[in-house]
């Protein structure tokens, strides 16, 4: 197994997440299926139990709410853009290295990570066996698995640091809550198997 196994994709995801979240209100929500079923509550750290809900249409170009398989990181990766009313809008890209349903909690083997990007600030959390962010949880239950072209579904809950702007990550906490309810498209469909990217996600990991 890969330590830091999601870094590619995640960081790939964060630079549409933060492109997308900044277009969001020029584009309005357009025809086809994106986000309905999907939304998150954050508690903390100047949140108080605020619910984003993603939209069920998808803005010009660009979905609110997809997942795919990483071939290189052998893991799925799950993406939601909510918002609150229209505005505050707010990121989540998780990923877990698994192409099936099951309920990862705990200590589970599979390694899972989530990252939170909102009012200019980014939360980290979650699980490898031989490298985990201290003092984070992400507990993830997928209950559906389908083929491409078909449904990813399930909920999480998590409790994530605030990246410090100088790297590492500082003692500011946010609890999440959320489901998930998104189409999987191609694999790699965040932006290829690798490349010069991977060294670079704001996950350092250091302690």
């Amino acid at each position: 197994m890969k330590t830091h196994l999601f870094k590619q994709a995640l960081l790939s995801l964060l630079v549409l997440l933060l492109f997308s979240a900044c277009k969001k209100d020029d584009n309005p929500a357009g025809g086809g299926s994106g986000g309905g079923g999907n939304s998150f509550t954050i508690n903390g750290s100047g949140w108080n139990n605020v619910t984003y809900t993603v939209p069920s249409a998808t803005p010009p170009g660009f979905p609110f709410a997809f997942g795919f398989y990483n071939t290189e990181d052998s893991a799925t990766i799950v993406f939601n853009i909510g918002s609150v009313n229209g505005s505050d809008s707010t990121g989540v890209v998780f990923g877990f290295q698994s192409r099936q349903a099951g309920n990862f909690q705990g200590n589970s083997p599979v390694a899972r990570l989530i990252q939170v990007t909102s009012r200019g600030r980014v939360f980290a959390g979650g699980f490898e066996p031989q490298d985990s962010i201290p003092n984070t949880t992400f507990n993830l239950n997928v209950t559906r698995y389908e083929a491409v072209g078909g449904r990813i579904q399930g909920v999480y809950t998590g409790t994530l640091r605030e990246l410090a702007a100088g790297g590492g990550f500082g003692n500011t906490t946010i609890t999440i809550t959320g489901n998930f309810d998104v189409q999987r498209l191609p694999d790699n469909s965040g932006g290829g198997t690798g490349g010069n990217m991977k060294q670079s996600l704001p996950f350092t990991h250091e302690k």
